[in-house]
């Protein structure tokens, strides 16, 4: 089956086009088809083909918890140790001072991601609740707080606002789905969750050891890739499939012939 995108063709089947050794703790991407390998406290800047472009690193800060690449002019850097956001341009460059967010009364931070309304999100853990900062570092939106299931509800692992969505995905339970000014629409269970990439009406993610698309506008969910292999994250970039274990990158192309 295929489904077409504006950026993929959905098709289950790739070839292995190229493996790295590379050491990371996860990967993301942005619209350059640039790949970030995320490892302890070191990020390093990655073209189509796997040479390393540039790196960054801030061992005062600690280990870097999350990055959110999908303004590569402004990619976002979430030090949960520190309860700190570094802004950075695509020369992996600071942009600005680091921005603390005890200092702006937010002391339980479970991950960020920058926002299209000109500045950033964070999800407030002590009150379960999306929140939009400003880029004037003042609050726009509290957002609906969620009733979790159980005390034990774990520390979100994704935050992306795509258009006028914002996603926040915990993993081993879903992901939950606010509208742009932080009020709950709906909750999409996935059990086993481990990592997600959402882009556009599409939510790509791993669970149970397989990568799967949901398409958000019909909750159609089908196989993506299904290859007899452990790994921990993955990445898309044009034409191209990245996946990483703790070791190594592996990049894959779409096998045109199988369809």
């Amino acid at each position: 089956m295929l489904i077409k995108t504006a950026i993929w063709l959905i098709i289950v089947g790739f070839v292995l086009s190229r493996q790295t050794p590379i050491k990371s703790n996860f990967i993301t991407s942005d619209i350059f088809d640039n790949v970030y390998v995320i490892s302890k406290s070191d990020l390093k800047q990655l073209n189509s083909t796997g040479d390393v472009l540039k790196t960054y690193s801030n061992r005062n800060l600690g280990d870097i918890t999350f990055v959110d690449a999908t303004n590569p002019m402004r990619i976002l850097l979430f030090y949960a140790n520190f309860n700190q956001v570094v802004f950075i341009n695509t020369k992996l460059s600071p942009i600005s001072e680091p921005v603390s967010l005890d200092d702006l009364g937010f002391t339980s931070v479970g991950i960020a991601c920058s926002s299209s309304q000109n500045g950033f999100w964070i999800f407030d853990t002590r009150n379960s609740q999306p929140v939009l900062i400003s880029s004037a570092l003042q609050v726009i939106y509290k957002g609906t707080k969620i009733q979790f299931t159980d005390s034990l509800w774990p520390a979100p692992i994704y935050m992306s606002e795509q258009g006028k969505k914002l996603f926040i995905a915990f993993q081993g339970k879903g992901i939950y789905v606010f509208d742009q000014t932080a009020k709950f629409e709906k909750f999409l269970p996935i059990q086993d969750l481990k990592y997600i990439q959402v882009m556009g009406s599409y939510v790509y993610y791993l669970a149970e050891q397989k990568l799967r698309v949901l398409n958000l506008e019909n909750m159609e969910n089908l196989p993506y890739f299904d290859e007899n292999q452990q790994y921990d994250s993955f990445c898309l970039i044009n034409e191209q499939l990245v996946i990483a274990d703790k070791q190594q990158l592996f990049f894959y192309k779409k096998d045109n012939l199988q369809h």
